[in-house]
């Protein structure tokens, strides 16, 4: 197994590679990239719901990088013609197809939802908002249609009851940079890539700021608590509205006390909220 792995990774070390990414993710495979000493062209970054740690880790190790409001920057262009592969990994621009088609071998996304169900944005949260059994990643053929290429790899893990969007997000940093380098190869080996079935598509929103609100009186516990734990740093907080004054959810807890679904009670400097099912203490 080990000679083949070198073998797989000498090949790939003949090859340039062009990032687009603003978030951890990216830096994460910037990270495994630069270990095995595989050949990073240029990075774009996007400003758009830009993660400032990646800048300041970007700095931090002097990598070389373009900030990018948009994708009209000629330096764009003229690094796709060069580029073997093109890869996003978590970026908020759409490409047109002619930009698509520019690399010599591929352009690739590394998206953080299992597909088809889990097309468009923020699908992490979405997942866990939803309450699945398990979560997913993928990495797909980059086309004109929003996260409709073919599949070239794809993965999924249980999702514990434990786990918070923090949790979600390591799990897949970790396993994106290994399932890039076996998506590669496959197209480099011409492999026969998986199809998406359109019958079971669904698109999710970016997600903002404003989608946080948690409609207490309509969710029962589970669920409540699923969104709660989808919305953790640095995402927005999941939040309530009490006598004006917005209030962070960290967390939930089961109590006893027993309050009608959508009705706030403030005891003792706790603060609880009737769900649909039973009453919760919220965490801040």
């Amino acid at each position: 197994v080990s000679v083949y792995s070198n073998f797989i990774m000498n090949k790939i070390k003949k090859l340039n590679f062009l990032f687009f990414f603003n978030s951890i993710r990216g830096y994460k495979i910037i990270e495994y990239f630069q270990k095995k000493k595989l050949k990073i062209q240029h990075i774009f970054v996007a400003k758009k719901f830009l993660d400032k740690k990646v800048i300041y880790s970007l700095k931090k190790k002097k990598i070389n990088f373009t900030i990018i409001g948009s994708l009209k920057n000629k330096k764009i262009n003229s690094n796709l013609i060069k580029c073997d592969f093109a890869l996003i990994c978590g970026f908020p621009l759409i490409f047109k197809k002619e930009m698509i088609n520019l690399p010599k071998k591929g352009f690739l996304n590394c998206h953080a939802g299992l597909l088809p169900k889990y097309r468009g944005g923020s699908p992490l949260n979405w997942q866990l908002i939803n309450n699945e059994k398990y979560f997913g990643i993928s990495i797909l053929n980059v086309t004109k249609k929003i996260d409709s290429g073919e599949i070239v790899e794809s993965k999924k893990f249980k999702l514990l009851k434990k786990h918070d969007i923090r949790d979600l997000h390591k799990i897949s940093n970790k396993a994106f940079p290994k399932m890039l380098v076996s998506a590669i190869n496959k197209i480099l080996n011409k492999k026969k890539l998986k199809k998406l079935n359109f019958r079971n598509r669904k698109y999710f929103k970016q997600r903002s700021e404003k989608d946080s609100i948690l409609y207490f009186g309509k969710k029962n516990f589970i669920d409540a608590n699923c969104f709660v734990r989808a919305l953790q740093e640095p995402y927005p907080n999941a939040f309530i509205f009490h006598k004006k004054r917005k209030l962070k959810i960290k967390s939930l807890k089961s109590a006893t006390i027993v309050l009608k679904p959508g009705k706030i009670l403030k005891k003792n400097n706790k603060i609880f909220i009737g769900l649909k099912d039973k009453t919760a203490q919220i965490i801040n």
